[in-house]
């Protein structure tokens, strides 16, 4: 990956991210599309990093999810179904959440119920009955069942996985969770010491700098 020194735009609260849902920040509010171009701030060039085989995220596989106390508003069979078959990200798919096509799963006693308390990770059924899992740009309630939530560890195999691919889900306990933890967190420890300077370019890091800076492919958080 090649760093370059920051894009000629106009922060807005001190960043060059977009929030695409309100339409503010980045390249006019709104996600890049092909006609797009992005003027760099002086065209340097920082240095080209490789990251150690061992040190590359994988993130395939089956996502580990802990049953929701209201997985009793869906009938028993269609969570075997939700446990049992394969889903694949829709193109609809951003940072508030990852929409899923796939068997649906049918509500027990309709799929209103009084808003509560969600997290990155929870898996609302929604009204038609194909579910949603909330990622990190997620509302802090909502008034739809959940039949699940993803584990932290396994939240990265959520959020990286492209439209179209697939995904299944295998049921954890708690404890399985709480279990996963310490070695996930051992994990980005040594993710994190592997890392090696992005840039010549730049002299000290700072939140101003940070903020100011656009990364570009490469860079990886477990909680995205």
């Amino acid at each position: 990956m090649t760093i370059v020194d920051g894009f000629n735009l106009d922060p807005t609260v001190g960043s060059l991210s977009t929030h695409s849902m309100s339409g503010i920040g980045g390249y006019q509010g709104h996600p890049l599309a092909a006609s797009d171009r992005l003027p760099p701030n002086g065209a340097r060039l920082g240095s080209r990093v490789v990251p150690p085989e061992a040190m590359r995220p994988s993130f395939a596989g089956d996502v580990r999810v802990v049953l929701d106390p209201q997985d009793d508003a869906f009938m028993p069979v269609r969570v075997r179904n939700f446990l049992g078959n394969e889903y694949r990200v829709k193109i609809q798919t951003d940072r508030m959440g990852a929409q899923l096509n796939g068997p649906a799963i049918a509500h027990s006693a309709g799929f209103n119920i009084v808003s509560d308390g969600i997290m990155n990770g929870s898996i609302q059924a929604l009204g038609a009955g194909r579910p949603l899992i909330l990622l990190a740009n997620c509302q802090a309630t909502g008034g739809y069942p959940k039949i699940a939530t993803v584990i932290g560890p396994d939240l990265p195999r959520v959020a990286q996985r492209q439209p179209g691919e697939g995904m299944r889900f295998v049921a954890a306990s708690p404890d399985d969770a709480e279990a996963a933890a310490p070695g996930h967190q051992l994990m980005l420890a040594k993710m994190l010491g592997a890392v090696e300077p992005l840039s010549t370019v730049w002299t000290s890091l700072n939140n101003k700098m940070l903020l100011a800076s656009n990364l570009v492919s490469g860079v990886w958080s477990a909680f995205t």
